[in-house]
């Protein structure tokens, strides 16, 4: 969405080492982009398996660092506590719809551990996290020296991509 780039431009002023690009998830793999971090924020229950293979195996091999994963645990306690919040707090019938598609559609474990198994030289970690999210981090292989040297993320160079 073109309008949310602009707002993430107008955001970030105070870090020109950050930059934004509108690209086909699908076509990252034909590019030279390459890129520190990739943070897939409640992004993948949108697409279907073999896409999510893909996605996240293109992502982590252009990615320096790795990837980070945070998408929707799905569960019943989820599907209703959600109907339950929108009933009060959501006023769009699309809205509560789609949030109850989106809870549907959301992972259990042993999926995403499946879907990031399939990512070659990468060290995973999979841990619940309130309000019934997931996240996964994928750290890259070569990382992993500089990782257990480092002492914070902030110690990475960034890119200037």
């Amino acid at each position: 969405n073109p309008n949310i780039l602009e707002t993430a431009k107008d955001r970030s002023n105070d870090y020109p080492e950050i930059t934004y690009r509108k690209l086909d998830i699908f076509q990252l793999d034909q590019t030279d982009i390459v890129y520190d971090i990739v943070l897939c924020t409640l992004f993948l229950h949108h697409f279907s398996g073999n896409e999510i293979a893909t996605i996240l195996k293109t992502l982590t091999k252009n990615a320096k660092v790795g990837v980070v994963i945070n998408d929707l645990h799905r569960s019943r306690w989820a599907f209703w506590l959600f109907r339950l919040f929108s009933t009060f707090y959501l006023k769009s019938a699309i809205a509560k719809h789609d949030g109850l598609v989106s809870v549907a559609r959301g992972f259990k474990r042993k999926e995403l551990v499946s879907y990031t198994g399939l990512v070659s030289e990468t060290s995973v970690r999979t841990e619940w996290k309130w309000a019934f999210r997931w996240q996964c981090i994928l750290t890259k292989r070569n990382e992993l020296s500089r990782e257990e040297t480092a002492s914070s993320v902030s110690e990475y160079e960034p890119s200037n991509t």
